[in-house]
């Protein structure tokens, strides 16, 4: 699906949950999901009639295998970061817990693959180039939140955009916390511009291979496999440059996570433990709920 071409695409599976947990309003959000989704790829799109009914159809056929195979794991994953976040944590196991969450990434993509190649080999010329100009949009939507001419703007941009994620989880941080969060996003070795040209990569493969699909005249069953190729592609390259590139971002990331969590008081610590045991809670009861 679309979401899957977002620039947070490594942290979908997780970061779907917390931003609707965040609201406190998960399971009804969740069950909501599909219609939101479906809306998100017809306006991308520029759908009409049977394609739209088809990725209905595809959207909700892919939330509900999601439900059914990965809500009770990420229930799991919750209920022992419930546990581990009430002590301190080491980049190792940041690391581990991002693997996990690739690994849900991963599958998730297989599974949409042929629901994706349903629709794709429907779309005419005039729809990618839609998608095209949906594309350029959302890039200047970023260019406009991230990367500001002025350096020191970016840099506020992204300490604004780690701040926010932390107090999902934490609740509000302090002052020492926020220099604290500056001081690591210096150390990342990525910047806003290195994740847009990753947007812009995954975005113009897509292009490529909408294009191509259309212009083979390609089968739903032709265009499964390069279809399964490019969205693992934007989990994790293929690419040997470009993936000891995301995997050194990776590393990097899992030792900011273990350092701003090492620095957390007491009581931040106990109400990221009790967000976790509400999202746990909530997503293991949707998992045994059918879909609405």
């Amino acid at each position: 699906m679309p979401h899957a071409f977002s620039r947070c695409v490594r942290w979908l599976a997780l970061g779907l949950v917390v931003a609707l947990a965040a609201c406190s309003v998960l399971k009804l959000a969740y069950d909501q999901a599909p219609t939101l989704v479906t809306w998100r790829v017809n306006k991308a799109l520029d759908l009409e009639g049977p394609q739209r009914d088809a990725a209905r159809a595809a959207v909700r056929e892919w939330f509900a295998w999601q439900r059914k195979a990965q809500l009770p794991a990420i229930s799991a994953f919750m209920a022992r970061a419930q546990d581990e976040a009430k002590g301190d944590i080491t980049p190792a196991l940041a690391c581990e817990r991002r693997q996990e969450i690739e690994g849900w990434l991963k599958a998730g993509a297989d599974r949409a693959a042929p629901l994706f190649a349903r629709i794709a080999v429907t779309l005419t010329p005039k729809q990618i180039d839609h998608l095209q100009k949906h594309f350029k949009e959302r890039d200047e939507d970023f260019a406009d939140d991230f990367l500001d001419e002025d350096a020191d703007d970016r840099k506020e941009a992204a300490d604004k955009y780690v701040e926010k994620w932390m107090e999902r989880f934490y609740g509000r941080i302090d002052k020492d916390q926020r220099r604290q969060i500056s001081a690591e996003v210096e150390r990342l070795p990525f910047d806003a511009a290195a994740i847009n040209q990753q947007r812009q990569r995954v975005q113009n493969n897509l292009i490529a291979l909408l294009r191509k699909l259309q212009e083979q005249k390609a089968t739903a069953e032709q265009a499964q496999a390069p279809m399964r190729a490019l969205l693992q592609d934007a989990i994790m390259p293929s690419d040997p440059r470009q993936k000891a590139d995301m995997q050194r971002w990776a590393s990097a990331g899992c030792q900011m996570t273990a350092s701003l969590h090492n620095h957390t008081s007491a009581e931040q610590r106990r109400t990221v433990a009790d967000r976790l045991k509400g999202w746990s809670d909530d997503l293991n009861v949707l998992s045994k709920a059918a879909p609405h």
